[in-house]
């Protein structure tokens, strides 16, 4: 069976008729539209709870098994309908066995997960139970592919954090580094601040060291943005007012200084900043100052963060540094935040001891006087590329 599932097209027309903002899925085999994983995607795109990326998501994950049947010798001669109607359990078995040596443990459960769902959908009154309670594959609800070990989050000390901001050629990036690592926001959370999101310092008591910082949160039920409060420490504050005064981003050709909808970090172009592009620049940071990559991304700073507070002066005993993580973070389950629990000796040993705190406030100062980097500094143009 020739298999033409090159893309994952929209019917735009369907949604402007509709007066939608989702996106309808089409797959196409053989020239002809695959008719019920295109029904189920259709079904699920206009439930707030999937998200526009969640969709396209299973729709990508979804595709996997559909190109995998095209190869089957035994349902060469149906059409991929046909075959998800009578697939067996041996035969996901098959398939999960064959993409094993592909890919990760994780990658795998979670397109495992997508086609479960789908063939449980097949039994629904919506599909038209084309399959029944009995014979579907998944009617133990158990998985075939193997659970993946959870990874332990990684700590980053403040002596890590400054030799990875050395890696950065320029302060604009610099500065986002460190507000991920003081701040503990997503990279998509910190490329929709705003300016109106800051905090402004004259409004508070003089003397403050930390200050309210408010996120448009992701995670939010159906891609929604979840509004919360952060914390953002007065030494990176400053270091943001600080870029915020380079001629660099005043006179950015798109935003006048003090709009308020002025993104908080620009790219080179003077645009908003792209999570791609933070994790680029982290992956080229880390190349430079000669640490291993596996050990950083963007994602590994927020946990940095985490730890920052569990061993910090902040909250009055660990469970309560915990509840803060939790709340800082954008948490929905106190069971998210309790993998901080599983911490290195070193630092356990902190957080066992009431008389050994670290200054998170001194911390960012720290970072702040060892890493910032005037103009006069760069060693090059931001956006071209020096080894």
């Amino acid at each position: 069976m020739e298999l033409l599932i090159g893309k994952v097209e929209a019917d735009t027309a369907s949604l402007h008729r509709a007066g939608a903002k989702r996106t309808i899925f089409t797959f196409f085999g053989d020239g002809l539209i695959i008719e019920l994983p295109t029904r189920w995607l259709r079904s699920i795109s206009f439930e707030p709870r999937y998200s526009p990326l969640t969709v396209n998501q299973y729709a990508h994950n979804l595709k996997d098994l559909l190109s995998w049947l095209g190869e089957v010798e035994c349902y060469e001669t149906l059409s991929l309908d046909s075959a998800l109607r009578v697939i067996t359990r041996r035969d996901l078995q098959e398939w999960i066995l064959e993409r094993k040596a592909q890919l990760g443990a994780s990658t795998l459960r979670n397109r495992e997960i997508v086609v479960k769902l789908f063939l449980e959908w097949l039994t629904t009154q919506e599909a038209g139970k084309v399959r029944s309670l009995d014979n579907t594959p998944y009617k133990t609800n158990k998985l075939i592919s193997a659970a993946p070990q959870k990874r332990n989050p990684k700590y980053i000390s403040v002596e890590m954090m400054i030799q990875l901001l050395a890696g950065y050629h320029n302060e604009s990036e610099r500065c986002l580094a460190h507000v991920l690592y003081d701040t503990g926001l997503r990279i998509s959370e910190v490329a929709r601040l705003r300016n109106r999101d800051l905090p402004r310092v004259t409004h508070y008591p003089d003397g403050l060291k930390y200050f309210p910082l408010s996120v448009q949160g992701s995670k939010g039920r159906g891609g929604q943005i979840k509004k919360r409060q952060a914390l953002i420490s007065s030494p990176v504050l400053a270091r943001i007012s600080r870029y915020h005064n380079s001629s660099e981003y005043r006179f950015s050709p798109f935003w006048s200084a003090i709009d308020p909808d002025k993104p908080v970090f620009l790219s080179v172009n003077g645009r908003p900043i792209s999570p791609r592009n933070v994790r680029g620049q982290l992956n080229l940071a880390a190349r430079r100052a000669d640490i291993d990559t596996l050990l950083l991304s963007p994602h590994n700073l927020r946990h940095g963060a985490a730890f920052s507070i569990l061993t910090s002066e902040l909250g009055k005993d660990y469970f309560d540094k915990l509840f803060l993580v939790q709340q800082l973070l954008g948490h929905k389950s106190i069971t998210t935040t309790e993998i901080y629990t599983v911490v290195p000796p070193a630092v356990l040993a902190k957080l066992n001891s009431d008389r050994v705190v670290t200054d998170k406030y001194g911390e960012a100062k720290r970072i702040y006087s060892a890493t910032y980097l005037p103009l006069t500094g760069h060693v090059e143009v931001r956006g071209h590329r020096n080894s």
